[in-house]
Order: structure tokens, then sequence, then C-alpha cells
């Protein structure tokens, strides 16, 4: 996962809400009810990427760490013809890996 862990949950889980990649491949990654959440607005499509529009990408990522091991991120996106907002929250296992526990998209 290596450099930017909040840039790089941010688009895995664009692409996943896009289409472009499996939710499967974000399991170990999330949460069970995340994992849930994005299969539910995966199918639902509001983000799904059509070849007629350019590629969705993050724009910005901002986060705030409330406690350690903690952050919230907030993501600013283009998917689907239009810019969207992204907010997630990764809390480090004691393995030290990060999971995203909490999803959120407007």
């Amino acid at each position: 996962m290596g450099g930017d862990v909040r840039r790089w949950f941010a688009q895995a889980l664009l692409d996943a809400l896009t289409g472009r990649r499996s939710a499967t491949t974000l399991m170990r990654v999330t949460s069970n009810d995340v994992y849930e959440r994005l299969w539910e607005l995966a199918e639902e499509g509001s983000l799904r990427h059509s070849p007629r529009m350019p590629d969705a990408k993050v724009i910005t990522c901002r986060h705030s760490a409330p406690a350690p091991g903690v952050l919230e991120v907030g993501a600013v996106v283009w998917a689907a013809g239009r810019s969207r907002a992204l907010a997630f929250r990764l809390e480090r296992g004691r393995d030290q890996r990060w999971r995203c526990t909490a999803l959120e998209t407007g």
C-alpha cells in the first residue's frame, strides 16, 4: 500500500464504487459494514463509470486524526461527470494494517 494511505484508500474505494474494480478486492481492508455498503453503492450505480467520460479520480484528500491509529478522511473526487465527496474512517489494527471502518458518499 505504501505512500499516502489516505489517497490509496480514496482511489481504491472510488474504483469499486465506479465499477472499475470489484468490491471483493477490498474485502481484506474494509470492515464487514463497509464491504456491504460498497456493494450497495456500486449496485445503485450513481457513480458508475461510462466509457465516454474521463476516468474517475481523486482530486483532494484531507484528514483529521481524532485518536492514535485513527484517520477520518474527506476526499473530493471526480466521477460520473461531476465532483463528488467521499468520507471514510481508517483504523490501524494490532497488525499495523489500515482498515476502512466507515464510508459515506455525497
